[in-house]
């Protein structure tokens, strides 16, 4: 049990340390974050045994808290969302993903949409 703790809060921990860089800018790294996180929760839950009710929590909170970023990438998130944004619903996040050679557009791998979805993403954001 206190194993599979351990591995559901490590991929939460690394992204962390990533979005609380000093030294880096961090902007770039939302988006890949946020994408990342929810698709290794949703691969997690189906398979957790004891920590199933935690792993949907924190995927409800990635949805209610990234609501409209979500909605910016053309993803539809079901429950409820806030009002403040943190003007997630911007462009910038996906535009400073892309310019960063680090991510470019490799977190498109971790859209859920299908192809045509992410070449419409990519020309949004490119264009």
């Amino acid at each position: 049990m206190l194993q599979e703790l351990v591995d559901l809060l490590h991929p939460l921990a690394k992204a962390t340390d990533l979005t609380q860089g000093e030294q880096v800018v961090i902007i770039s790294a939302v988006v890949p974050t946020i994408l990342s996180l929810r698709r290794f929760l949703l691969e997690a839950l189906p398979i957790v045994r004891f920590h199933s009710a935690a792993v949907q929590e924190w995927l409800n909170q990635l949805h209610e808290r990234f609501f409209f970023l979500y909605s910016r990438l053309d993803i539809p998130v079901a429950g409820r969302h806030t009002t403040r944004t943190l003007a997630f619903d911007t462009v910038m996040f996906m535009m400073a993903a892309a310019l960063d050679p680090k991510y470019g557009f490799r977190w498109l791998q971790d859209h859920p949409g299908k192809q045509e979805v992410k070449d419409a993403l990519r020309h949004r954001i490119a264009g």
